[in-house]
């Protein structure tokens, strides 16, 4: 199983972005990404080995990094309330993101382990759009806005359908529910 990026579609027109939808390296690390999944995939058809590339959307939960510079936005709210800041956000927080908590990730991982899927390319995320703003209103507190990086993408969403109907699958955890259990911890 390779651990891949929703990184791949860019800033994707189509919404939700299925696995069939147009790929657009836009950084280097969707390009890095997108070329280990093609020699992934490319190993599973040459040797015939049971290969299965799953492209994570923005996953969040425990263990997070919330010190690194590239931290996702989830990461760095944490680490701005635990310091008592205010919550940063680019542009104008309208932006959208498909979050998946880690336990949902998981339990996908490990029905695709034991699913019979062979040499397959699965969207994983939550299905769901989430703005910023929502985020930083589930956390609460004072807001900083900052302005937009180049290059990042409007909105993403996955369509999760041909992995629900795979393996059996549907995320359980809501993102204020995954949000609360972080901020408990």
């Amino acid at each position: 199983i390779y651990a891949a990026s929703s990184s791949c579609y860019g800033a994707p027109r189509k919404l939700p972005t299925s696995e069939k939808d147009k790929i657009d390296l836009k950084h280097p690390y969707a390009i890095t990404k997108f070329i280990s999944e093609e020699i992934v995939m490319s190993y599973a058809s040459i040797f015939k080995m049971p290969n299965i590339s799953l492209r994570f959307f923005n996953v969040y939960g425990p263990r997070l990094d919330v010190l690194s510079q590239y931290s996702a936005v989830i990461g760095n709210f944490i680490s701005q309330t635990k310091n008592k800041k205010p919550l940063t956000i680019v542009g104008d927080g309208k932006q959208t993101r498909d979050f998946i908590h880690v336990d949902d990730l998981v339990r996908a991982l490990l029905k695709v382990i034991k699913s019979k899927s062979v040499n397959e390319i699965y969207n994983l995320g939550s299905g769901k759009r989430t703005s910023i703003n929502t985020i930083a209103k589930i956390f609460g507190g004072k807001r900083k806005f900052i302005p937009l990086r180049p290059g990042e993408p409007k909105n993403s969403l996955a369509n999760i359908s041909k992995l629900k109907k795979d393996i059996n699958w549907k995320p359980k955890i809501s993102i204020e529910k995954g949000i609360k259990k972080l901020l408990q911890s």
